[in-house]
């Protein structure tokens, strides 16, 4: 428990219900909490648990400059296209109101707009101004890399961050987690032997984590499914489309089933970023992923949201279709 205990929480630039594992839980806990406010330009499932949503710009709204993931040095320029929609505002312009309100709005805008903290930007760095201006993106990708390269040119210079500085095959560490000393593939089971199937919950290509997952023509394109193999369906009664619930201790979302040899039998699929809609009776009608995942870290310190064991059955609550083949 935290001491003293938190009685607030304000989100920006999160999806937190929707995107953190084991759903429901993230929903129990903004529930207790004597405040929330949320910046969002859409009601997503965190903005709904919100007691204050306040009305933010989308990327069309706005201008930024926006850089790349991992090593390589990319930089988008991110222009406004269309004024802001009703009393949208960004998030700069909030906390620049709120650090004024505060009493320390100077220190935090250093007297610059947004577009004056824009244009100090490109003039303070060595960059291809128009070239960035012109086609919106300037590429700077370094050399190719070698890993562990200092290492490798002077081990003892430069030691790794084992017990020895040296690579290690052998890790007693491991055995204290219950892992074998020697790398090695362990079968993870069924805890319970309830939930014999495994749920995998890898990206989709029509989201961006939970972004875009309220687009309609999106939803079109390819209807959010669980995808599970021909034999896991027969044996459970189970037709092309048919509106299923898969579930486990945590908790049931309800979907349609793609029945599909493209997954291997024991595995499911349910592409994690779906929103988190709870019907009357509980049960999760979006079909969002991480209401079935759990909070437990793996080995490593990441979320282990790919151990995660469900069983898959007929909704009551759907209607069946028409007997289909298998894609």
């Amino acid at each position: 428990r935290l001491s003293p205990p938190l009685r607030a929480a304000y989100i920006v630039a999160s999806n937190l219900i929707n995107r953190s594992p084991d759903t429901r839980a993230n929903a129990r806990a903004l529930a207790q909490l004597d405040w929330v406010i949320v910046h969002e330009p859409f009601m997503t499932p965190t903005a709904r648990h919100a007691d204050l949503v306040l009305p933010i710009c989308t990327d069309l709204e706005r201008s930024d400059l926006v850089t790349s993931w991992g090593h390589d040095q990319h930089l988008f320029y991110s222009r406004q296209a269309l004024a802001p929609a009703g009393e949208a505002r960004t998030d700069y312009w909030v906390f620049a109101r709120l650090a004024e309100r505060l009493g320390f709005g100077a220190a935090y805008t250093e007297g610059r707009s947004e577009e004056e903290w824009i244009a100090r930007f490109l003039t303070a760095r060595h960059l291809d101004v128009e070239g960035l201006e012109r086609a919106g993106i300037m590429r700077q990708d370094g050399e190719p890399r070698v890993a562990l390269a200092e290492f490798r040119a002077d081990p003892l210079a430069h030691p790794l961050p084992t017990p020895s500085g040296r690579i290690e095959i052998l890790n007693p560490q491991a055995e204290e987690v219950g892992l074998p000393a020697i790398p090695s593939f362990v079968e993870a089971g069924d805890g319970d032997g309830e939930h014999p199937l495994q749920l995998i919950t890898p990206h989709y290509k029509f989201r961006s984590n939970s972004c875009l997952d309220a687009v309609p023509w999106l939803q079109r394109l390819e209807p959010h499914a669980v995808w599970i193999n021909p034999l896991d369906a027969r044996a459970r009664d189970i037709a092309d489309r048919d509106t299923v619930e898969v579930y486990n201790r945590r908790g049931t979302i309800r979907l349609p089933a793609k029945v599909t040899a493209r997954i291997t039998p024991g595995v499911v699929c349910v592409y994690q970023g779906a929103w988190y809609r709870p019907g009357p009776d509980g049960v999760d009608e979006g079909g969002c992923a991480n209401v079935l995942t759990e909070h437990r870290e793996s080995p490593t310190g990441g979320c282990a949201t790919h151990s995660t064991w469900v069983e898959v059955r007929p909704s009551l609550a759907g209607a069946r279709s028409p007997r289909r083949n298998g894609a």
